[in-house]
């Protein structure tokens, strides 16, 4: 059966539907943007036509070969319009996380040098303070605290450390009274010391500071681990 034969038998929507495919296809194939609305308009023309008694087969006749009909739309559209400038996406920064180690081991190395003031001997007094400064500088670099919390922790933090350790060194170092006594045949030296009872006073005093002192510390300890795993 010849393609001819097919057409005649088609219904009259059948034949519209595929002349108006084959516009469709012709606008496609020329990259034509409002193909759509040329069909859409084609096919109000052919009910129109029809409505008003034309003959179908005239009425697509009058409208042309659709490859004539989409080299048209073609030239009437003009060159094709560039595609809008699209800015290339910027990779966001990676974020950079905060860790709490750091500004945990400030802490502690804050409490170890208060601690070795009182413990060390004279040469090595200037060693602990050097560690009490290094662990200052790192609790001022942290950006986990804030600067009230910061200042609070200067002052507090090493507390309990200079005190554990004044009151360690009386006790095992204090002062010592001797006294030289003759019995007519032998001389013996008896020493008594004052250490005890010195320290115990100093340490009921310095109670308080070492309370406060290890409360801040727990404390400032906790908000950097909340705040790292916040950031």
């Amino acid at each position: 059966m010849s393609g001819e034969e097919k057409t005649v038998r088609m219904s009259p929507d059948e034949r519209v539907g595929r002349y108006l495919a084959e516009v469709d296809a012709a606008l496609a194939a020329r990259g034509v943007a409002d193909r759509a609305e040329i069909v859409a308009d084609l096919r109000e023309h052919v009910e129109a036509a029809l409505g008003e008694g034309e003959g179908l087969e005239a009425v697509l006749a009058s409208l042309g070969d659709p490859q004539a009909i989409a080299a048209e739309a073609e030239r009437d559209a003009g060159p094709p319009r560039p595609a809008p400038y699209v800015p290339a996406p910027v990779a966001a920064a990676p974020v950079r996380r905060r860790r709490a180690w750091p500004a945990v081991v400030a802490l502690g190395l804050v409490v170890l040098g208060s601690l070795l003031v009182g413990l060390v001997s004279d040469d090595g007094v200037p060693v602990a303070i050097a560690i009490i400064v290094l662990g200052w500088v790192g609790i001022w670099a942290s950006p986990l605290w804030r600067t009230g919390e910061q200042l609070f922790g200067t002052l507090l933090v090493p507390a309990p450390g200079i005190v554990v350790s004044i009151a360690l060194n009386a006790f095992t170092g204090g002062a010592q009274s001797c006294e030289t006594v003759f019995d007519g045949t032998d001389t013996q030296t008896v020493c008594q010391s004052s250490g005890a009872d010195g320290s115990l006073g100093m340490l009921a005093i310095g109670v308080p500071f070492v309370v406060v002192g290890l409360a801040y510390l727990v404390l400032l300890a906790r908000l950097a681990v909340v705040r790292a795993r916040g950031s």
